[in-house]
């Protein structure tokens, strides 16, 4: 059959069905933008506080040994690796999936 030479009734159905895939289309992109918001907040907040930690543990250690900055310096760093393994470790979880 034609497609010009179609009864209303199947015009009206395949009207129909092309309104519904692309409602269903619509809904699995915000779905989907949604969840990628949701894990590039995770990474960002596994960095920040791998950073905050980092350089808490060093201004702590500094108070205590009187080594103003080297250890808030050198824990930062250590804050920073951790940071950016942590990042790497759930990205590839996240790949995984």
């Amino acid at each position: 059959m034609i497609r010009e030479n179609r009864p209303p009734a199947l015009e009206d159905l395949d009207r129909k069905i092309r309104r519904a895939k692309s409602g269903r289309e619509q809904r699995e992109l915000r779905r989907t933008s949604r969840v990628g918001m949701s894990y590039a907040f995770r990474l960002t907040t596994e960095m920040a506080a791998a950073l905050v930690i980092g350089a808490g543990i060093g201004w702590l250690m500094d108070g205590w040994l009187g080594t103003d900055p080297w250890g808030m310096l050198v824990f930062l760093f250590v804050g920073f690796v951790a940071g950016i393994l942590n990042a790497y470790r759930t990205a590839k979880r996240i790949a995984d999936i």
